[in-house]
């Protein structure tokens, strides 16, 4: 009996043990930066889910300029913006990010910079869901208890494996045994290695096929004009347009999807950038619209594109660079953009 006793001890003692060493690695490594006792260590994004990474980033005050959008503008890279426009921006886009998240994480950002400098504003499909179409959110976890501005609500929902395993990492890294997600400013080449890319996959990706379809010319490229379709997502967007600073530069850009793409749904896209452009244009008349959501050669070449919708680092430096001198200019570097006024 007394053995037993003593056995039960062990296992109790050598249990706590383990609860106290994983509560202490998570407080100590603080895996999502929102810990508010948490020691002042250096500390890096190691979680894939920009939703529970993200929110240190939009409060982070190194930074007065952000990027919004989804995956369509995070190859978009933040160093070579920052020249441009003269600040530094963080890259706050989502992957797969649905208005409603997108705004989440905008308003978060302007709790925490009451004046900004440069707000640029992707705008694709996910923007363009019409009527009835739209979720509030994706099959990813979104933690709102990191939306808020209580830190202390956030520790009930920090004592779990997920955590342990984020914090586990953050260790490791110190060690040299892991990597970051993410750049300090929010960037991360997520597209497989250029080395990696086949034309064929990528047509498949683009086509349903590993030959091309015929595209129309940019000049038989029409609308139908179906000015029936409304997209309720975008009053979420004039909801936080509205909240933005007068003296905040605005920039909306239409990302490029493949040709192929935008001429399948060439009435949605059109109807959804005009309704979106006029908003905006109400709401701050002197905002910068770019369109790159065209027919153009670039569209049109399937060696820019890894799918109907994610286009290659080359492509994006060149957008970077229009969108830089598009806002300098306020002309069209070139036919692959339309400047909206």
């Amino acid at each position: 009996m007394e053995a037993w006793e003593k056995f039960s001890r062990w296992i109790i003692g050598s249990f706590a043990g383990v609860i106290a060493l994983a509560i202490g690695l998570i407080v100590i490594f603080d895996p999502y930066h929102n810990i508010p006792f948490s020691p002042p260590l250096e500390r890096n994004f190691m979680d894939n889910n920009q939703r529970y990474m993200f929110p240190a980033l939009a409060r982070d005050k190194e930074f007065n300029s952000a990027i919004f959008g989804t995956s369509t503008v995070r190859l978009l890279r933040p160093e070579k913006l920052n020249g441009g426009f003269d600040t530094r921006f963080a890259l706050l886009a989502l992957d797969a990010g649905t208005p409603w998240e997108q705004t989440k994480i905008g308003a978060l950002f302007l709790k925490h910079h009451t004046a900004p400098d440069v707000i640029l504003y992707g705008v694709d499909l996910n923007w363009c869901q019409p009527a009835n179409s739209e979720q509030p959110q994706t099959a990813r976890p979104f933690p709102p208890w990191m939306y808020d501005e209580n830190p202390w609500n956030d520790l009930k929902y920090l004592l779990n494996g997920k955590s342990l395993e984020v914090a586990t990492r953050q260790l490791r890294y110190y060690f040299g045994l892991d990597i970051t997600r993410y750049d300090d400013d929010g960037y991360e080449y997520f597209l497989p290695p250029d080395a990696d890319y086949d034309l064929a996959k990528a047509r498949a990706n683009i086509y349903g096929q590993p030959t091309p379809k015929p595209i129309p010319t940019a000049s038989q490229t029409k609308s139908s004009g179906k000015s029936s379709l409304r997209f309720p997502s975008h009053g979420l967007f004039e909801a936080f347009l509205k909240t933005v600073p007068a003296e905040t530069e605005i920039i909306i850009v239409y990302p490029p999807h493949h040709a192929s793409y935008y001429a399948q749904k060439i009435s949605q896209f059109d109807a959804c950038k005009s309704q979106f452009t006029a908003l905006t244009k109400s709401v701050r008349p002197d905002a910068l619209v770019l369109d790159f959501m065209l027919n153009s050669r670039l569209t049109r070449a399937d060696e820019n594109y890894w799918d109907r919708i994610h286009y290659n680092l080359s492509v994006a430096d060149d957008i970077v660079g229009m969108i830089i001198e598009a806002n300098r200019t306020g002309l069209s570097p070139n036919p692959e953009i339309m400047i909206i006024r």
